[in-house]
């Protein structure tokens, strides 16, 4: 094969990934347009139902059609992303058993940051916060379909959908990419502004654990105590006293900062990654700059879409 044939294959390749990458980030975000409609539809199908028979508006039949809603708001996209994306994950949701060198130093540095953050948020941004007069489940069954929804469910859909659907799709195109852009994503679905920050952070080591194991048993796993400690936090409060559950978040919260900063201060003496150096995984396509990654997502019609439905959100709970 002389030289020009091979500048003309190359170039065909190089267009052809090109237009790939084009195509699987209108993938995505389409796919997280998805979710958020079907999130907000819910909120809607059931004022509804409640106006056209009141019975309706009891909780047992609210909390049903949010648990089935929710379902549906991360199975459906990723299912979307799954059948349409052109360099989608051999496998959607690998499961397999991990036990990766310095993962316990790596679970303890991410549940240590990412609290911390969240500590630091609701310090700064508890203004902030939404409120909802009757905020909370007032019957056993809704409290527990909350806690299966929070606990069980969520640390599988989302990781399902987050890490599986989004990130294992860019992740073709270019790891830190996919990284930042599924933690972006994850983040900006809570449209909290306060927990946009904290799910953020947490979803670049969701996404970083998936990337160092190959697993998404690791994000669920570290999903799972996140929400649960969360779900602990809040029956503290609300049945104990509120000094009892600051005392307990508080050296939580300063328990896990320290260790992690040890960490962090044991790895930089030593000046070795282990703790977040991850192999770099062999790409099915060449590697992209910078600048082409942000041209192929400013220029993605469901991106803008994405956008405005997240400022949708915002406001809708603010109004």
């Amino acid at each position: 094969m002389d030289i020009e044939t091979r500048r003309e294959a190359n170039s065909y390749f190089l267009s052809r990934a090109e237009e790939d990458l084009r195509h699987d980030i209108s993938v995505v975000f389409a796919s997280a347009c998805i979710m958020l409609v079907l999130l907000y539809a819910c909120g809607g199908i059931i004022s509804l139902l409640v106006r056209l028979w009141p019975p309706l508006g009891a909780e047992k039949y609210t909390v049903t059609i949010q648990l089935v809603f929710y379902v549906l708001s991360l199975v459906l996209p990723s299912a979307f992303a799954a059948k349409l994306a052109r360099r989608r994950p051999a496998k959607l949701f690998p499961v397999k058993a991990v036990m990766p060198k310095n993962i316990f130093s790596f679970l303890a540095l991410s549940a240590g940051i990412t609290y911390c953050v969240n500590f630091v948020c609701n310090l700064l941004f508890s203004e902030l916060y939404p409120y909802t007069e009757g905020e909370g489940y007032t019957t056993a069954f809704g409290s527990a379909v909350a806690v299966i929804m929070i606990v069980l469910l969520a640390p599988v859909l989302e990781e399902l959908f987050f890490r599986g659907a989004v990130f294992g799709t860019l992740a073709n195109y270019s790891p830190l990419f996919a990284v930042i852009v599924s933690a972006l994503v994850f983040g900006l679905s809570h449209r909290n502004p306060p927990q946009v920050i904290n799910a953020s952070v947490m979803g670049l080591f969701l996404a970083l654990g998936y990337l160092k194991t190959g697993s998404v048993a690791v994000c669920v796993f570290m999903h799972l105590l996140n929400n649960a400690a969360s779900v602990a936090a809040q029956f503290t409060a609300y049945f104990a006293n509120e000094n009892v559950y600051a005392f307990f978040f508080a050296f939580g919260i300063i328990a896990a900062g320290v260790f992690s900063l040890a960490i962090i201060i044991k790895a930089a003496i030593r000046r070795r990654r282990s703790v977040i150096a991850f192999d770099d995984p062999p790409l099915a396509c060449p590697r992209f700059p910078r600048s082409v990654l942000v041209h192929a997502v400013a220029a993605s019609v469901p991106f803008w879409a994405f956008v405005v439905l997240v400022a949708a959100g915002v406001w809708m709970l603010y109004i």
